[in-house]
């Protein structure tokens, strides 16, 4: 196997018995991660062909964690909000309303998503009373 990359630096596995567990290189082929050691061990799985990135001294891999942030305020909106793409009836998409009203603290409102501005079910459901049926509250 000749490796597609080697990686050289401060490597952060999480194969440590209290923590991380540092190597000095990785090697990759495929796409996955598939030897972790010393400089001089995985420098053997190289060929001709194996590109190398040596890390600067402030810098540090962890491997298989391509993208580790979060989105916490998408998070936090998506707790009020419905999708009512699956509702295929004014029917339906009044009980997805009115399920995701009584889950709601009093005061709060629901934001839909998921149908476009021309859907012919959001136009009946922005102009129909019978949504204040489904969610009581929201017509105070």
């Amino acid at each position: 196997m000749t490796l597609d990359l080697l990686v050289e630096g401060r490597i952060a596995t999480l194969a440590g018995e209290t923590g991380f567990g540092w190597v000095e290189a990785i090697g990759v082929a495929g796409g996955r991660v598939v030897a972790a050691g010393t400089r001089h061990d995985i420098d053997a799985l190289s060929g001709a062909p194996t590109r190398r990135l040596v890390l600067a001294p402030d810098e540090i891999v962890l491997p298989a964690l391509r993208d580790a942030h979060i989105h916490l305020v998408e998070a936090a909106r998506t707790v009020n909000q419905i999708d009512l793409s699956g509702a295929a009836t004014l029917a339906d998409g009044l009980e997805i309303v009115a399920a995701a009203h009584r889950r709601l603290p009093d005061g709060a409102w629901l934001e839909e998503v998921g149908m476009s501005a021309s859907n012919r079910r959001r136009r009946e459901m922005s102009q129909c009373p019978r949504q204040f049926q489904a969610a009581p509250s929201a017509s105070r």
